[in-house]
């Protein structure tokens, strides 16, 4: 299996279309040129992104890059090219003994015909157009499983076999012991031997839950046999025998109090003699008519008008009265007037000059005034004098009929107060009559409650009589039920030794399950060890293989896999590096103390080994390889150990492409990808 073409579309730093023909280029050198960026001659080109877009679009996501303790690689919106923002898609073709394969996915995707951003994932199998082959238009996860099954190889297998990328090597030699241990059973595939490991340990916990309650099942069994053998089931026939009598005799006490009880209750009754009469209702009969109430009488008409009449023209001579009055002060007061007046300069009345003899005649005139004013006011008096005389006439008429009025009132409320007094004197009578009644009738209830509570006594005595005598011939009739007690016995003992011998089979077969998970779990560590070494084993030859290559056999390593500490042995995967002098003398030391250019030899070496390793699990082989910035930190001599490597490789596969930054490298390979950026966009060129 190995791609053949590769189609990038505004793909993270790569904007527009790039289509790269991968199925001739044998040994390819990936280079870079950056023009953006003057302190940097091929970084940020974006060479490696071209294995970023390889990898996403068989698997959904880029080459694994360090994360905290994890590792993830780029994904979703993370791949779209920071200038468009959209119209991401990548499209590689894949060939395996004649057979094509397709991929092709997208992010953001808007389509002419849909008019709508979208993403998704499209696999093409024997065909580079939907037209020309079979193509599976499943949803993204059921595509991207039906990818790996048909191309054979999972996203580890790629990104640890395959495509070495420039942050995603294993990094055996640099990681943890721990972390070794953790690559070597993903490269062994020894996660399935834990997993049934725990399933073992799981079923043994279930099994000892089960086994725990067969015991206690059994315990329990066990407890009722012996129990049941111990029971006497002729003990229980006497027993009952026994109970039967003291029943009987409790029976017998019972009637005879019952017919002793109902004897003195018959007597008791016949001492009452006959029930007695009820006694009659008194008819009751309907009180006299409470009398209506007199109303007090009118006064007579002709008194109320001549009072009022009277007392009009009374009131009409007084106002007379004080007129004529005020007239006769007035005439006086002109008159003193005058008479003070003595310069005669004027005359009070008309307000003229006059003579004292005018003044005179005034004074006359206001005499003669003055005296008819006081005979007015005395004729007015006499008046008045009759008016007040007719006025007590008639008051004291009023006040006659007023007297007539209430005594006529006090003899109408005398008339009431005598029919209300008849009306009690009669309600008095009949309640005094229904009270006789009422005594009558409780003294008969009485009578009557007493007999029928007596009836009813005896009545109980006779059913308890009837009751204990029923009971007493049921009880003589009962048969005993413990009669065929020794052979239900038998057989429930014969049944309770049998299921107490079969929990004890089941028991002895839940052990024997018991046993062989303890088995397996005892044996199955010791198997995972055994691979474990022997993969050990198998890495140390495949990275000695290289190392053969790059350094000509001076440098070997082994992987231990137990390490001295103190007095103690412990468990812990390590890289030993080999060295031959020049002096015929061995050096023998950890990966940790040695140089960078010959740990970076060892660790090339070590991960290629693993990469091969890892590579055998995939489901085809695959004639490609991929590997980005591989020739960091090597001297001269370094790179002369990886030309060779890279002539191995030659040989091994049809296509490898090589990720450098050394002018050196490009002379050894078949074919040469120049990826350019300026001003921020970027080319790729297919040349030699």
């Amino acid at each position: 299996m190995k791609p053949t073409n590769l189609s990038v579309e505004n793909f993270m730093g790569l904007v527009g279309r790039h289509d790269i023909p991968m199925g001739a280029l044998g040994m390819c050198h990936i280079a870079g040129i950056n023009k953006d960026d003057p302190g940097n001659n091929s970084n940020g080109s974006g060479k490696s992104t071209i294995l970023e877009a390889l990898t996403w679009c068989l698997f959904g996501e880029g080459l694994p890059r360090p994360q905290g303790n994890s590792e993830r690689g780029v994904k979703a919106d993370e791949v779209l090219n920071d200038r468009v923002k959209n119209q991401c898609k990548v499209v590689v073709d894949l060939e395996d003994a004649g057979t094509t394969y397709t991929v092709e996915r997208w992010r953001k995707w808007k389509s002419d015909t849909k008019g709508k951003r979208t993403t998704g994932v499209r696999l093409w199998i024997n065909g580079a157009e939907p037209d020309g082959g079979r193509v599976e238009t499943l949803d993204e996860a059921e595509t991207d499983r039906l990818i790996c099954s048909n191309l054979g190889i999972t996203y580890e297998i790629w990104s640890r076999g395959v495509v070495f990328g420039q942050e995603s090597s294993f990094n055996f030699c640099d990681a943890t012991a721990g972390q070794r241990a953790e690559i070597l059973t993903t490269v062994r595939e020894l996660e399935a031997i834990d997993v049934w490991l725990r399933k073992c340990r799981d079923e043994k916990g279930g099994l000892n839950t089960l086994l725990a309650e067969i015991g206690g099942k059994l315990n329990v069994l066990r407890s009722g046999h012996l129990q049941l053998v111990n029971d006497n089931p002729q003990a229980l026939v006497d027993n009952w025998e026994a109970s039967r009598t003291v029943e009987l005799a409790r029976l017998k006490e019972a009637r005879d109090a019952a017919e002793a009880q109902g004897k003195g209750l018959k007597g008791q009754l016949d001492a009452l003699g006959p029930a007695p009469e009820m006694p009659r209702a008194v008819e009751v009969a309907p009180p006299p008519p409470t009398p209506p109430y007199a109303p007090v009488p009118d006064l007579p008409p002709d008194v109320v008008a001549r009072l009022s009449d009277v007392r009009a023209a009374e009131a009409g001579i007084c106002s007379e009265l004080v007129a004529h009055q005020g007239a006769q002060r007035q005439a006086e007061a002109q008159a003193a007037s005058i008479q003070l007046n003595t310069s005669g300069a004027e005359c009070p009345t008309c307000r003229q000059s006059i003579a004292p003899q005018h003044r005179d005649a005034c004074l006359r005139d206001a005499a003669a005034g003055i005296e008819r004013a006081r005979q007015a006011v005395a004729a007015l008096n006499q008046r008045h004098q009759e008016a007040l005389k007719a006025s007590a006439e008639a008051q004291d008429a009023h006040e006659a009929a007023k007297t007539q009025q209430r005594a006529a009132q006090e003899a109408a409320h005398a008339q009431q107060r005598q029919a209300q007094e008849a009306f009690r004197q009669v309600q008095e009578a009949q309640r005094q009559s229904q009270a006789g009644y009422a005594l009558a009738l409780r003294g008969y209830q009485n009578a009557m409650q007493q007999r029928a509570t007596l009836e009813a006594s005896l009545h109980g005595a006779r059913v308890a009589w009837k009751t204990a005598d029923e009971r007493a011939v049921s009880v003589l009739a009962a048969v005993n039920p413990h009669a065929a007690a020794v052979a239900t016995w038998q057989a429930r003992v014969a049944t309770s030794a049998a299921s107490v011998s079969d929990a004890e089979a089941e028991q002895k077969s839940m052990a024997r399950k018991v046993d062989v998970c303890l088995w397996w779990e005892k044996e199955l560590p010791r198997f995972r060890t055994w691979l474990f070494d022997a993969i050990v084993d198998e890495l140390a030859s495949e990275a000695n293989r290289w190392l053969k290559i790059m350094a000509g056999g001076v440098i070997w390593i082994d992987v231990t896999t137990q390490k001295q500490v103190g007095k103690n042995l412990r468990d812990e995967l390590d890289v030993q590096i080999h060295r031959w002098n020049p002096d015929g003398t061995t050096t023998t030391r950890p990966y940790r103390v040695w140089s960078g250019g010959e740990k970076r030899r060892v660790a090339l070496a070590v991960d290629l080994g693993l990469s091969r390793l890892m590579a055998r699990r995939a489901a085809k082989a695959y004639s490609f390889l991929a590997m980005d910035e591989v020739d960091r930190h090597l001297d001269a001599q370094g790179r002369e150990g990886l030309r060779a490597v890279l002539g191995e490789l030659r040989q091994e596969k049809e296509t490898t492409l090589i990720i450098t930054h050394d002018p050196e490298f490009r002379a050894s390979f078949d074919a040469e990808l120049t990826v350019q950026k300026s001003n921020g966009l970027t080319t790729i060129e297919v040349g030699k």
